[in-house]
C-alpha cells in the first residue's frame, strides 16, 4: 500500500503537469483543448484523493498523513524529472533542418 500512494501520487502530478500547455505541447505536439486540459486536471486531482485514502488504509489516521505527505512530496518530484528531463517528442521537421545544417 506505501508504494500504491507513491504511485498514485506520481501519476496525479505528471496528469496535473501535463494539463498545463507547456508540457501537453512538448509531449504531445500540440495545446490541450480546454476540455482535455480539464478533464486532466479533474483526474490528477481525484488520483491524488485516492493517495490519500491509499495512505489512511496503509498506516491509519496517526501516521498515513505523514506517510501521504512524503509521497506526495516524492510524487512532485519524480514528476517533475519525468516532465522536464525526459526528452520530448521531436518534430521530424525540426530534425531534418538540423541534420540538413551539417
Amino acid at each position: 500500500m506505501r508504494i500504491l500512494t507513491l504511485l498514485l501520487a506520481c501519476v496525479a502530478f505528471v496528469l496535473l503537469g501535463v494539463a498545463t500547455d507547456v508540457h501537453h505541447r512538448r509531449r504531445f505536439g500540440w495545446c490541450p483543448p480546454k476540455h482535455r486540459s480539464r478533464m486532466l486536471r479533474t483526474s490528477g486531482w481525484l488520483v491524488l484523493f485516492a493517495s490519500v485514502i491509499s495512505a489512511l488504509l496503509a498506516r491509519g489516521w496517526v501516521f498515513g498523513p505523514i506517510l501521504w505527505t512524503g509521497a506526495i512530496m516524492a510524487g512532485a518530484g519524480i514528476a517533475f524529472l519525468i516532465l522536464n528531463f525526459i526528452p520530448a517528442r521531436v518534430d521530424p521537421r525540426h530534425s531534418q533542418s538540423s541534420v540538413e545544417g551539417l
